[in-house]
């Protein structure tokens, strides 16, 4: 017995599960971001200039949120066509996945990390990290791509 695309029953679901559980995962680590930008003490702002300074010093936070927000767009919005492209999906492919979202959903650690860490003492440490964790999202991303599209299996 096929389903309406000849895909043999029980070969494979379509990615609408998939993608509704991704777009979730996605907007909650992107959600995430805003949070470690911290509104300054209440007790260390004596005057007005002292609170735009405070909100001046908090630039690296505010890069880091930028450039972490718009890298989680551009791969949800990739995460989105490449699921346009394969028809159903299969355990292997539900797992990188997984592995692919556990990579987004830990962005705003290093995000973080690397906000806390510029222009002080450890800065290239935390740039190494940030960039690691980009080369790991970067392998998953690859593999989600890669298992589905060889040999035409899920697409």
């Amino acid at each position: 017995m096929a389903d309406d695309r000849g895909t043999p029953a029980g070969a494979g679901r379509d990615t609408n599960r998939l993608e509704t559980f991704s777009d979730a995962v996605i907007a909650i680590a992107i959600t995430l971001l805003v949070l470690e930008i911290h509104v300054p003490e209440l007790d260390a702002v004596s005057s007005t200039a002292d609170l735009w300074g405070a909100l001046r010093d908090l630039w690296p936070e505010y890069l880091g949120y930028l450039i972490s927000f718009l890298t989680i767009g551009i791969m949800w919005a990739n995460h989105h066509e490449i699921l346009k492209l394969i028809a159903r999906t299969d355990h292997y492919l539900v797992l990188i996945n997984t592995l692919f979202l556990l990579c987004i959903g830990f962005l705003p650690f290093p995000t973080a990390l690397l906000s806390r860490f510029l222009g002080h003492p450890g800065e290239r440490a935390a740039i190494v990290v940030y960039s690691g964790f980009f080369l790991a999202t970067a392998l998953s991303y690859f593999l989600l791509w890669w298992y589905p599209s060889r040999s035409g299996r899920l697409l």
